[in-house]
């Protein structure tokens, strides 16, 4: 049942309490005393949290009665399956491409959905991504580039500065996962984002093996410092699926609060790290293990939980990228492409000031805008 207390707030829709009952029994592993009144409102709202295969395998163990009725229950048996046979794909994809980098000698420390998959959940395809992202040392990036164009890779990043840019994407045509290849973690210039040092993501590491080839892992402690900063880097937007990768790394490890503390510091997130964390728990409706506890935010701060636990249940996840732009301008007439590039930089006035509030302060919003088309020209052409 769900109460008003500190992790279930006041003004939530019958559909996000019903998701969000759904997502801490599933958690607890235990069936709900009922279930939700409006099934296909709750799995439109979970597809959209991208919670949804990590819902099934649970729901689909639940008395028939606890279960959405049977048409219900069939597609979406239908797209878990669907995400199964993607994810085996991707794996035997990543499996390939991490030996070839094995071979040849670079190291590799896989990012966000391609550790979190197979590291934190009892199925891969319960952790829904849409590329895999690698991080290498900048200088084995070159020979990191070889080898993925021996494996047959193509980048449709046409202009790429190791100065400006922090990834570069590639694509096989055969296979169907997006991978982008990092050297650094955020963009330079992001002015809502402390660099942190290349040097010191590269100490510490644990040895791990990913599909049984030896790859790099950050400390736990680093990971929960690093996806916390993910969060922040988009405007805390991200679906519940972020929250979730969290939820289960707390329960997966144990953490050294002072460890804790130095890896928030060094991504600039000291309070940060903190207080997404504290939400992610409150999502979860558990209180925090004993090597959380110490870490969290104090208990001032019931208001602020409250608002952002309210607001991530309304995020959709729903985002845009520029690769796509590209791809479509590749096909599209010369006015198309003119069209496009232009809807590219004249983006809302609120992202360009927060995006590029130092050149707006100098400058105005022309100076953002001016930013904006520098920005782009350097990092994509």
């Amino acid at each position: 049942m769900i109460t008003n207390d500190i992790h279930e707030p006041p003004g939530l829709t019958p559909t996000q309490i019903d998701l969000l009952t759904l997502l801490r029994n599933a958690l607890a592993g235990r069936v709900p005393d009922t279930p939700p009144a409006d099934w296909p409102a709750v799995l439109e709202l979970a597809w959209l949290q991208q919670v949804d295969l990590f819902l099934y395998p649970s729901v689909s163990s639940w008395p028939l009665g606890c279960q959405p009725p049977e048409e219900l229950m069939t597609r979406w048996r239908g797209a878990f399956f669907g995400a199964a046979g993607r994810y085996a794909q991707a794996s035997i994809q990543l499996k390939e491409l991490l030996n070839a980098l094995h071979e040849a000698q670079v190291r590799i420390i896989p990012l966000k959905g391609a550790w979190l998959a197979e590291t934190l959940y009892e199925d891969g395809a319960c952790r829904p991504m849409c590329d895999f992202d690698l991080l290498v040392p900048l200088e084995e990036l070159d020979r990191a580039r070889a080898v993925f164009e021996g494996l047959g890779y193509a980048t449709p990043d046409h202009y790429m500065s190791v100065a400006r840019n922090k990834d570069i994407h590639y694509l096989h045509p055969e296979h169907p996962m997006t991978i982008e290849l990092h050297w650094r973690v955020w963009h330079e210039g992001k002015t809502n984002v402390v660099e942190p040092s290349v040097d010191r993501l590269w100490t510490g590491l644990h040895e791990e093996q990913l599909h049984g080839i030896p790859i790099l892992a950050f400390p736990p402690e680093r990971q929960v410092a690093y996806l916390a900063q993910h969060i922040l880097h988009h405007s805390m937007t991200l679906a519940l699926r972020a929250y979730l990768d969290l939820i289960l790394l707390s329960r997966r490890y144990s953490f050294d609060p002072a460890l804790l503390e130095s890896e928030a510091q060094a991504l600039g997130v000291p309070f940060g790290a903190k207080f997404i964390l504290q939400i992610a728990m409150d999502i979860g409706g558990r209180q925090p293990p004993e090597s959380l506890a110490s870490f969290l935010i104090p208990e001032d701060f019931k208001k602020e939980r409250k608002v952002a636990l309210r607001t991530s249940l309304q995020i959709t996840g729903v985002s845009s990228r520029i690769t796509p732009a590209l791809e479509a301008c590749q096909q599209a007439s010369i006015f198309q492409r003119i069209r496009l590039g232009v809807s590219r930089i004249f983006l809302s006035p609120n992202h360009i000031r927060t995006a590029y509030a130092k050149s707006v302060k100098r400058f105005g919003l022309i100076g953002g805008y001016v930013a904006r088309l520098n920005d782009l020209i350097q990092r994509r052409g």
